[in-house]
C-alpha cells in the first residue's frame, strides 16, 4: 500500500470525470481511498471542485468530480485543481502526469456515431 501524502503537494496524478457514473467507476478501482481512512486533504478557498483522493497501484491520485461536461467545465476544473493540488497533478510534462477520463458514450449511454475530437489531456 502506498503511503498517504503529507499534503496536497504529494499528488501527481489527476483523473477528471464529468459524469457521476464515470467517477463511481474510477472510485471503484482505487486500491485505497484516503477519505475512507479519515485522511482529508481539503482544497483552496474558492475552488468549486469536489475531490476524492486515493491510490491506484503505487500512485497517489486525485479524482476530480467535474460539475458538468464540456471544455469550459474542464478548464475551470483544471484551474481549481492547480490551485488546490500544486504538486503537479494539473501539469503535463516534466515527469508529472495529467490524466483525463471521459466516456465513449453520451449522457444517455449511447455510443456516438461519429468520432468526436479529443482535446489536450482527453485520453487515459
Amino acid at each position: 500500500m502506498s503511503t498517504a501524502p503529507r499534503s496536497r503537494r504529494g499528488f501527481k496524478v489527476a483523473i477528471f470525470c464529468a459524469l457521476p457514473l464515470e467517477a463511481e467507476a474510477v472510485q471503484s478501482i482505487l486500491d485505497t481511498c484516503w477519505e475512507d481512512l479519515d485522511k482529508e486533504y481539503g482544497k483552496e478557498v474558492g475552488d468549486q471542485n469536489t475531490y476524492t483522493t486515493g491510490v491506484i497501484g503505487k500512485h497517489n491520485v486525485v479524482l476530480v468530480h467535474m460539475p458538468s461536461m464540456g471544455i469550459a467545465s474542464a478548464g475551470l476544473s483544471a484551474a481549481g485543481l492547480r490551485s488546490s493540488f500544486p504538486g503537479g497533478a494539473a501539469r503535463s510534462g516534466g515527469g508529472n502526469m495529467w490524466c483525463c477520463a471521459y466516456s465513449y458514450t453520451d449522457a444517455r449511454g449511447n455510443r456516438p456515431r461519429r468520432r468526436h475530437h479529443q482535446y489536450g489531456g482527453d485520453s487515459v
